[in-house]
């Protein structure tokens, strides 16, 4: 058995790239050519407009006849919301929430596990500790756990960016060539649904500080929801305080996202959308802690997308740092801190997890944001990438 690092978003982080650059906004000047300009496109220049833009509102009567094709033609069921420079554009709900209520249908308000665009959330509280001078994304890891015998040579950098070689726990390849998500017949350590966060944390670091890197720092990208998970101790380190707590003091109740919880906290809201499959990673706590735990409904992931795109949360430095591409030798990834990069300085990043599939999108360009998100994705003809090509052709223009 071995892990295998790029199972969960490679295949979704190199199409999301490649379709941001091959379709084109309003704002853009011509289709860019994904064989040719992909680098230059990563590379662009992000802009530093403020939170109104100065393209021409939408019409949202045509853009609402759109979103409900594409929802038709993808046979998506979940929340959809688009909206620029902070006013709502056109939304959807549809689907069931199977919870542990009933099978009430999904609404607007309803929640979902967000899965990976938690982490750029995890980002940003490292670059907040960065900006009040309690860490610097350029201290090694040897600082924070002494215990790691190379993480001497491993910077919180490598870790935001993907580039740190760690390997990814979440992720197993069976003999027979199969993928399984945290497949507990084949793990090699041991959690439990029963432990706390804190048992099943430690017995996942104790076995990745075991482990060889797969490559050495900063000399390759691999996508690893390990980083994320050292990440968010780290917060917990400098901060004195509880990861989550952390959040919430600092990022949510600030933004007023009054509606995002987290993984652990959603056993009796009624408005919890389940997944419809086994529940999987869910039920082990802590595992999903910085790289896939939040729990958020489509309105607060909005009031996210524009406190971030505005720098309401982080200063114009810190932004620009958060959203640089750091992996230019492959054109492929354009990575940032828990961000992807793409053209026209447009920021997203995708989810999957069990039965959840999530996609998150902001522009300052435009003031365009977009969120959706479904509890079912079986049902879904196509996948995301697709979802969004439409979206962007037929309502970001």
């Amino acid at each position: 058995m071995k892990i295998n690092i790029n199972k969960l978003f490679s295949a979704g982080l190199a199409a999301a790239l490649l379709l941001s650059c091959a379709v084109c906004s309003s704002n853009d000047t011509e289709t860019v050519s994904v064989s040719s300009e992909v680098s230059s496109a990563l590379d662009e220049t992000h802009s530093s407009v403020g939170s109104k833009s100065t393209a021409k509102a939408p019409d949202k009567d045509k853009c609402q006849k759109a979103l409900n094709k594409i929802i038709t033609d993808h046979g998506f069921e979940g929340v959809i919301l688009i909206s620029k420079d902070g006013e709502e554009i056109c939304s959807s709900a549809s689907g069931t929430l199977s919870s542990d209520y009933g099978s009430d249908g999904i609404s607007i308000e309803s929640q979902f596990c967000i899965a990976s665009i938690s982490k750029q959330i995890a980002a940003t509280a490292v670059m907040q500790l960065q900006e009040s001078g309690k860490l610097s994304v350029d201290d090694t890891l040897d600082k924070y756990f002494p215990e790691y015998r190379i993480g001497k040579d491993i910077t919180i950098k490598n870790l935001l960016t993907m580039r740190s070689g760690i390997v990814d726990f979440y992720y197993v390849e069976n003999e027979d060539g199969t993928t399984s998500s945290l497949d507990k017949e084949n793990l090699p350590f041991e959690i439990y649904a029963q432990s706390d966060a804190y048992d099943n944390k430690l017995a996942i670091k104790e076995w990745l500080f075991n482990q060889p890197l797969n490559f050495e720092p900063d000399t390759n990208y691999e996508y690893s929801n390990s980083n994320y998970l050292i990440l968010a101790e780290i917060v917990e380190q400098v901060s004195e305080t509880d990861y989550h707590t952390y959040l919430k003091e600092n990022i949510l109740d600030p933004l007023g996202m009054e509606h995002t919880s987290f993984i652990s906290d959603i056993k009796n809201s009624p408005v919890f959308a389940k997944s419809t499959g086994d529940p999987g990673v869910i039920a082990y706590p802590g595992v999903t802690e910085g790289a896939a735990d939040i729990v958020s409904t489509a309105e607060d992931i909005d009031k996210w997308l524009t406190a971030f795109r505005t720098k309401t949360i982080l200063s114009q430095a810190s932004y620009d740092e958060m959203t640089a591409n750091y992996s230019p030798e492959n054109e492929q990834t354009g990575y940032g801190y828990g961000v992807m990069i793409g053209a026209g300085g447009g920021v997203m990043h995708p989810g999957s997890m069990l039965s959840y599939v999530s996609f998150a999108y902001t522009s300052p360009k435009t003031g365009f944001n977009v969120f959706f998100v479904t509890n079912d994705s079986d049902k879904m003809i196509g996948d995301w990438t697709e979802m969004f090509a439409e979206i962007r052709t037929e309502i970001l223009r």
